[in-house]
């Protein structure tokens, strides 16, 4: 009995699972492609709020201009970004995990990961101490 149970959870679980995903691809085809790259962007930061100060940095290091504001809005439209006060924003957990699927498949991921990179050691450079 506690096997049955056990196994009808297993398969709700990764219904569930699919569901996500097949939600999130459709999601995904419909976004422009700059929006696409900031969400990647996006995926490389830690499950906590994110300045869009950080998102700004972290772009310009990776040598890419956008329109943050409007592709932000595009994103938490969307439901692939969590906007937490003006100008902080989130990304949830599961979304993360399939955003960073797509970085690894974008030409640019390295790009920008370093920018990444660059941004946070910035950050970390210029804190006090």
């Amino acid at each position: 009995m506690l096997a049955d149970i056990l196994a009808r959870l297993t398969s709700q679980a990764s219904l569930y699972s699919f569901g996500v995903a097949a939600a999130f691809e459709l999601n995904w085809q419909s976004l422009e492609p700059e929006a696409q790259k900031l969400a990647c962007l996006l995926s490389l930061f830690a499950l906590a709020p994110i300045p869009s100060s950080l998102v700004k940095s972290a772009a310009s290091s990776s040598h890419w201009k956008f329109y943050l504001k409007a592709n932000c809005a595009v994103l938490v439209e969307r439901y692939l970004l969590q906007e937490l006060a003006e100008d902080t924003y989130q990304v949830h957990e599961r979304i993360q995990e399939l955003l960073r699927q797509k970085l690894e498949e974008l030409a640019e991921a390295d790009q920008l990961k370093r920018g990444y990179c660059q941004a946070m050691v910035s950050l970390f450079c210029h804190s006090p101490r």
